[in-house]
């Protein structure tokens, strides 16, 4: 884990929570392994599939406590926000692995805000998270009232010639943003909470129950899961989209926004 002078370590049980509104993104890292056509149980009791069987538990885990943010304004998505991480850290077939809370101490604006979060992520592919997250704020906001924010990053880690091993992790970004009168939107100096937990796929579970997964969780694609979690609110029509004729974008570390 890399330390800087702009990161502070606090325990989370200090920190209150207060966002105004929630934007989410669903991302992918790493190479997806699954067969072609890959359906029905063997979505789980194949290891070679489980990228597309950790997007359908983390998909379903949000579905059962009714959070859906590429439907829901960034305003309305808190409680559920809050029940859908409670059901991953719940789900039988997740282990808990690594966190990390942090403070980032910001000069203001987004370049500053991606540098910070690239100095002091603590995993790999700290580039992409960095320009995830800078990313999923708005540069526009019609609500003049809202001002803390959380960016909700769902990551999937699917490693490269490792069959058997996926993560899911979820990053958290809270932030203050000023708005302007007429709208512009503009990250000013604060000390932004930094929050990542990471979750690995039990792959004997999943095998295990493969039946049962597929009978109440079913199945949804990557492409699917990116979808789902990407908040495409109205009312903020400058969140930037990285497509490229209706294509995910891709980038030079096998990665994907939806």
């Amino acid at each position: 884990m890399r330390l800087a002078k702009s990161l502070i370590v606090f325990a989370a049980a200090t920190v209150a929570l207060a966002q105004d509104a929630i934007i989410s993104r669903g991302f992918f890292i790493g190479v997806d392994t699954s067969l072609p056509g890959a359906r029905g149980p063997e979505v789980f009791r194949n290891p070679k599939n489980h990228a597309i069987a950790s997007a359908s538990i983390v998909k379903y885990a949000a579905s059962k406590v009714n959070y859906v943010p590429q439907s829901q304004p960034p305003s309305k998505t808190s409680d559920s926000y809050i029940a859908f991480k409670e059901k991953v850290r719940t789900f039988p077939g997740l282990r808990e692995g690594d966190s990390y809370h942090l403070l980032l101490k910001l000069e203001g604006g987004a370049s500053d805000l991606q540098d910070k979060i690239q100095q002091q992520y603590p995993f790999d592919n700290e580039a992409s998270v960095a320009r995830q997250l800078r990313y999923a704020l708005p540069s526009f906001n019609k609500d003049t009232t809202l001002r803390e924010w959380e960016v909700s990053l769902v990551l999937i880690r699917k490693p490269k010639d490792i069959d058997d091993r996926v993560t899911v992790e979820l990053i958290s970004l809270t932030l203050l943003l000023d708005t302007a009168q007429n709208g512009d939107v503009e990250i000013p100096e604060q000390h932004a909470k930094f929050v990542t937990k990471q979750y690995e796929m039990k792959t004997n579970v999943l095998v295990k129950n493969a039946d049962r997964l597929f009978k109440d969780v079913g199945v949804t694609t990557i492409s699917q899961f990116g979808l789902y979690f990407k908040s495409r609110p109205a009312q903020f029509p400058n969140i930037r989209d990285w497509y490229d004729n209706g294509k995910p974008f891709h980038d030079d570390e096998g990665c994907f926004d939806f």
